[in-house]
């Protein structure tokens, strides 16, 4: 399965999180992209 996670984080607690929902999906041998909302905001 390929997984995309979208996050903003302005103080970094969103991103610890989004980071450790990565983790785990990665522990289940799938795979996982972060992509924050301004990366996405950049190509538009």
């Amino acid at each position: 399965m390929k997984s995309v996670i979208v996050y903003f984080s302005q103080t970094g607690n969103t991103e610890k999180i989004a980071r450790a929902i990565a983790k785990g999906i990665k522990s289940t041998d799938n795979s996982c992209t972060l992509i924050t909302l301004k990366e996405i905001e950049l190509e538009n």
